[in-house]
């Protein structure tokens, strides 16, 4: 990735308009995490305001550095919350009337959005999002005909979004998934997103343990499209372990794994540790893992260290067995993991292949992942091309609420109502 660093000189025009990060969430997640990042970052470097908005006990609230250049506005399910007009809105891409329904916008409000989701933009059918999550082609007719209302607006919505360059997408997944949902006529817009990385490789290989011993390591939430590659990974592990007599030692970093059944997984030691705070992930280094899974945010994050690092595809359903892995200097450039489709082709390795690397202990795996990792992935230059793009952007407030966009249905205000109440 190109260095594109903003000459400060060019952003003077920009010194009294507010630049705000919006994403109100009480849970550790890969939004929360980059835009806090890049909240800090653009403070620091540049002489511009910046503003994060988030519950009062948000993660994002919880864990900001404040400056004299960035700002909390907090919000409330309860209670009006009235932004600068002078300001950019940043947004993690949603459909319209999803839009945090106690901001008051004025009209003059600059909007962009970061698609971050393959499923941001997609519109499913209220009450049984999770089913049809797993039925793309079912979604795909149901919005052609009993959603086609809410399918038109989301067409203008994107349109008016490319029009006004104001939308981005993270990979070539978020994108081809949006283009083929909806039959858009769109150019690929990508932002990668990107993670701290340390000054110098900080991964060494475990010379402590013997060939027949593995540390492996999952970081992320283990539940949703999460799930389904995590039990595929056991499994594998766990086969593994049982053909080639070895020691697997699996740590899972997360928020929970109530949800899992692990009992069938008795080749393997599962531990699990629970979250770790994004900003001391460096935490992981210590744990001595030869190898991690991760998908997102999460595998940029610990491959920057060095460690090296699976990129994991998603699917809601059941991972086939001919799924094949790869390590993220294998994958595309920019891609956080692939949607899993019952017409995807694998390319790739299996387990066996990828452990087999694992035991050859050659640390050319670690200084690949650091490298692929600082060329593609590296915050501070993304924080440079996000300036570039927002300050290109044009989409106002008004270009939406006068053609009544950004407003739902009954259907979808009485499916917030009870989503609010549980």
């Amino acid at each position: 990735m190109k260095n594109q660093s903003v000459e400060s000189n060019s952003l003077d025009k920009f010194e009294n308009t507010w630049i705000i990060f919006i994403f109100p969430y009480k849970g550790i997640g890969g939004v929360s995490t980059l835009f806090l990042k890049l909240a800090e970052i653009i403070s620091n470097k540049h002489e511009l305001k910046i503003g994060v908005v988030d519950y009062k006990d948000g993660f994002m609230s919880k864990n900001l550095e404040t400056n004299k250049k960035l700002k909390f506005f907090e919000y409330s399910d309860s209670q009006i919350l009235h932004l600068p007009e002078d300001a950019y809105l940043v947004f993690q891409s949603m459909t319209p009337w999803s839009i945090f329904r106690n901001l008051k916008f004025k009209n003059n409000q600059n909007l962009f959005f970061w698609n971050l989701h393959p499923f941001n933009l997609l519109v499913f059918f209220p009450f049984f999002r999770k089913y049809f999550e797993k039925n793309l082609k079912l979604s795909i007719f149901v919005s052609k005909t009993l959603l086609f209302f809410y399918r038109k607006k989301i067409f203008n919505f994107i349109n008016i979004l490319y029009k006004k360059k104001s939308i981005f997408f993270m990979d070539d997944c978020n994108y081809s998934v949006t283009k083929r949902f909806y039959n858009l006529t769109i150019k690929k817009r990508l932002l990668p997103i990107g993670t701290i990385i340390p000054e110098r490789n900080l991964f060494s290989l475990n010379e402590n343990i013997n060939d027949n011993e593995i540390n492996a390591g999952w970081l992320g939430r283990a539940v949703g499209f999460k799930e389904s590659i995590l039990l595929k990974i056991l499994k594998d592990l766990n086969e593994f372990a049982f053909a080639e007599n070895t020691k697997i030692n699996f740590i899972i970093i997360s928020d929970q794994i109530d949800n899992l059944d692990l009992s069938s997984f008795k080749n393997i030691n599962i531990k699990f540790i629970g979250n770790i705070n994004p900003k001391e992930l460096s935490k992981v280094v210590s744990l001595n893992l030869d190898i991690f899974f991760a998908m997102g945010l999460s595998a940029f994050e610990v491959a920057s260290m060095g460690i090296p690092t699976v990129l994991l595809d998603f699917s809601y359903a059941k991972i086939p067995d001919s799924y094949r892995y790869k390590f993220l200097f294998e994958s595309d450039r920019y891609s956080a993991g692939e949607l899993i489709s019952n017409h995807s082709k694998f390319l790739g390795k299996t387990m066996f292949e990828i452990l087999k690397e694992i035991q050859k202990k050659d640390n050319s795996l670690s200084l690949k992942t650091y490298k692929f990792t600082k060329d593609n992935h590296n915050i501070e230059i993304i924080a440079e091309k996000f300036l570039s793009f927002l300050f290109q952007s044009s989409a106002k407030y008004e270009d939406f609420s006068k053609k009544n966009i950004l407003k739902g249905s009954m259907a979808y205000t009485i499916t917030n109502l009870i989503k609010n109440k549980k």
